[in-house]
Parts: structure tokens; sequence; C-alpha cells
């Protein structure tokens, strides 16, 4: 994903996921700076903390809307989510050996992890939340 990715490829219609996943994606974005910065790796690991932190609220959003609605392909999504922490994690690991180069190449496939799952999986669920009655 290039570092000046347009956000609008990546809405899905609804307000408060959108502005999540913007949020998610440009603290992504300031990760990779940081790596390419050199920055301290204790500096690396709060950031990273802080996208577990972010990315965890931002799942439980999801997955709290898309049991309430009870929208078909909860378990699966749910298995994305999970997969994206296993990511995550493999970060950390990368960051602690100071394998800088590995791990801006996992922010990196983080970033087309996540616009891939948003215009996808997350447009599934707004989909079909525009079947559901008002």
């Amino acid at each position: 994903m290039k570092e000046d990715m347009e956000f609008e490829d990546i809405s899905v219609g609804i307000d408060h996921i959108d502005h999540e996943h913007v949020h998610l994606i440009r603290l992504l974005l300031d990760m990779l700076e940081a790596l390419k910065g050199n920055a301290p790796t204790d500096t690396l690991l709060e950031k990273c903390s802080v996208l577990i932190k972010e990315t965890r609220y931002h799942h439980d959003v999801e997955e709290r809307l898309m049991l309430k609605v009870f929208f078909p392909d909860t378990e699966a999504h749910i298995g994305q989510h999970m997969k994206c922490l296993e990511y995550y994690n493999q970060l950390v690991k990368q960051i602690k050996s100071d394998d800088r180069a590995n791990a801006a190449a996992s922010v990196n496939y983080l970033l087309e992890w996540k616009r891939y799952h948003i215009q996808e999986a997350d447009k599934k669920i707004a989909d079909f939340l525009m079947t559901k009655p008002a």
C-alpha cells in the first residue's frame, strides 16, 4: 500500500467504522515511518502496543455489531481478526529482535491486509446491514 493512500477506497459507508479504519491505517503508516526513521526499539514497541490495543478495540466493535445483526459470516470474520493479531505478534517479535527490514515488510503487509480486509470482509457487513429494515 502506498503511504499516500487514498482513504476513499476503504469506506464501507458506516461513519464510525470508516473513522476507525482510517485511524488504524494512520497508525500503521506512522509505524512504518518510525521504522524508516530508525526510531528506538522502545518507541517502536510502544507504537505496537497502541496498534494492538486500537485494533482489538476496533475488532470488538465490529464483532459486537455482527453478533447484534446476526451476520451470517461472523465466525469466519472473527477468524480473520485473530489472524491479524497474529501478524501483530510477529511484528513485535521482529522489533524485539531488531529485525527492522522484516518489521517494515510486515507493516507493509499489514497495510495491504487491512485494505483488502476492509474492501472484502468489512464491506460485506455493511452490505448486509443495508438489507436490514431500519
